[in-house]
């Protein structure tokens, strides 16, 4: 939609600068800028947004949400909860197995019988 009104092929993306270190660099281009090595406009709305400013966008819009969000909040709260990588590298160092099988015991379940090797971390 937005292509066809503006007239311009654009990436939008939800990253905020300050969700962790690697990401300061962003700053640098703004939340709207082109990028000559892949031929694109990008577009970051939320860019210098905290994780309350979200928080506080979405509850007061009751917009909608996934519910992993409410789950994982439980062990490090709203602003630091993270959907990406759940179950990556950084997910094992983190817990968040262990919080699949807490949260999710019948994917846990299923995760486990075809990766059994997973259980040495939950």
């Amino acid at each position: 939609m937005a292509r066809e009104q503006l007239k311009f092929d654009c990436e939008i993306t939800g990253l905020r600068a300050d969700e962790n270190n690697e990401r300061q660099y962003l700053r640098k281009y703004g939340t709207l800028h082109y990028s000559t090595a892949e031929a694109i406009w990008k577009c970051k709305p939320v860019l210098h947004w905290s994780g309350d400013d979200i928080w506080t966008y979405i509850i007061s819009r009751e917009l909608p949400y996934l519910r992993w969000y409410d789950l994982e909040s439980r062990f490090v709260g709203y602003n630091e909860a993270r959907y990406s990588n759940w179950a990556g590298l950084i997910g094992r160092t983190y817990g968040r197995i262990t919080r699949l099988k807490y949260n999710y015991p019948r994917e846990y379940a299923e995760l486990a019988r075809a990766f059994p090797e997973i259980t040495i971390y939950t």
